[in-house]
């Protein structure tokens, strides 16, 4: 058992914590850092891991940050060691190999936790989750050395639509199973995806809806298929579980910081123990859309608390706004942008849309008191900017109401005024 002293301790080594470095660095230049990390790698990019199973990129190209980030920034980077727990009263946080690490402030950065439902037979060889780099090295092994030709992918969410286009880079058929009614139903309507549902079915992906994986079947204890809620059974080489993560907070159970779906957090990133902040995934902060706290699993959201709280350890002080749901992906070279309130509860909202199916092109936006507060776009993406903008901002759009859904739309359509806040920048006039 060994015992290390360290003025600023960082669980987690994505995103959120690499951003609380840089935050901490803005202010402090000489505090001792430590950043402890279960993944083995250099910080990566997490959202490039389906690019990375495919071939698209290599591994050179998953970098977060350059080689040499963690001696430029003098922190102690102790990669592939588990933090088992957090003793937040004696300020103290102990590895899965029983080692002490002492902390004056600790930033907890610990993401998201692979969601894996409890069925018969779920250990068979070739079950896999997809959510680390090193997952995208074994299902590649596996795909390779088996020759897999047909796959399962549970979910139509962010990361099983992404895994799905993997697969079938890789010359692999793919089912999907989603239990909700559509694919990416967190992001979408039923107009925006029955167009990406007409596009999966053109790719040659059966899509397998309202209905869940029941049973895994196996034979020799190798994955042979799936049998289905719905009373289907379908065969396959190799079985994905993508169904998505939930806030990684294991490591404070037991503890006096206070959480709820994820650690809870005031404005400053603080949780409800004194120095100790938590960040990203892990996190429950502010969405300032629905004036709520709760888990807004998303890049810029988790880069912006990080930093917060690495500027507030260092003795800074700055407050996170607050952030929204915002995803922006292709699926199969269809491009969607999806931000803010898209499915409006109450009378309250007002929705306008409009579908062209022969373009496959859909474009709803959502006001409420006369303020956007929801947008989605499908194969017509250019001009999305101005809308989030006009959310991020909560402007009164009640002036240029008529125009909101018209097809030249644009930066010339707002008001003097407007264009201010929707753009910045050198050398642009607004």
């Amino acid at each position: 058992m060994s015992k290390i002293e360290t003025k600023y301790l960082i669980i987690g080594n994505s995103t959120a914590a690499i951003a609380g470095v840089e935050g901490i660095r803005s202010l402090d230049e000489e505090g001792d850092i430590t950043l402890i990390s279960a993944e083995p790698e250099h910080t990566y990019s997490r959202p490039l891991i389906p690019y990375l199973l495919s071939g698209e990129i290599d591994e050179k190209r998953m970098f977060y940050r350059p080689a040499n980030f963690y001696e430029k920034n003098r922190v102690r980077a102790i990669l592939g060691c588990e933090v088992a727990r957090v003793e937040d009263d004696k300020k103290f946080v102990y590895t899965a190999k029983d080692d002490a690490v002492y902390f004056e402030k600790l930033l907890i950065a610990t993401g998201g936790a692979t969601i894996l439902p409890n069925v018969p037979d779920i250990t068979s060889e070739g079950v896999f989750t997809f959510l680390t780099w090193q997952d995208s090295v074994r299902i590649k092994k596996f795909i390779q050395n088996k020759k897999v030709r047909k796959a399962v992918v549970v979910g139509a969410g962010l990361i099983g639509i992404k895994t799905m286009e993997a697969l079938l880079a890789l010359h692999v058929k793919v089912d999907v199973v989603e239990l909700a009614k559509y694919a990416l139903s967190a992001m979408l309507d039923e107009h925006a995806a029955a167009l990406v549902h007409k596009k999966l079915a053109r790719e040659g992906v059966t899509l397998h809806c309202n209905t869940t994986v029941l049973e895994v079947l196996s034979r020799y204890d190798v994955v042979s298929g799936v049998r289905l809620a719905n009373g289907d059974s379908i065969d396959c080489d190799i079985l994905i579980f993508a169904i998505g993560v939930l806030p990684n907070i294991a490591i404070v159970k037991d503890t006096a910081i206070r959480t709820d779906k994820g650690i809870l957090v005031d404005d400053r990133m603080q949780t409800s123990v004194p120095d100790i902040y938590a960040a990203g995934d892990a996190s429950q902060g502010y969405d300032f859309l629905l004036n709520v706290n709760r888990p807004i699993a998303i890049f810029p959201n988790a880069y912006q608390q990080g930093r917060v709280a690495g500027i507030n350890m260092a003795g800074g002080d700055q407050a996170f706004a607050g952030g929204m749901a915002m995803n922006s992906l292709r699926v199969c070279d269809l491009p969607i942008i999806s931000v803010g309130v898209i499915q409006p509860d109450g009378a309250s909202c007002e929705v306008l849309s409009r579908m062209d199916e022969t373009r496959s092109v859909y474009k709803k936006v959502v006001l409420k008191d006369n303020r956007i507060i929801g947008a989605l776009f499908v194969n017509e993406v250019d001009r999305a900017g101005i809308y989030t903008g006009l959310i991020r901002y909560r402007l009164d759009v009640s002036e240029i109401h008529d125009q909101l859904m018209a097809d030249n739309f644009g930066l010339i359509t707002l008001p003097m005024d407007y264009r201010k806040y929707v753009v910045s920048g050198m050398g642009i006039e607004i």
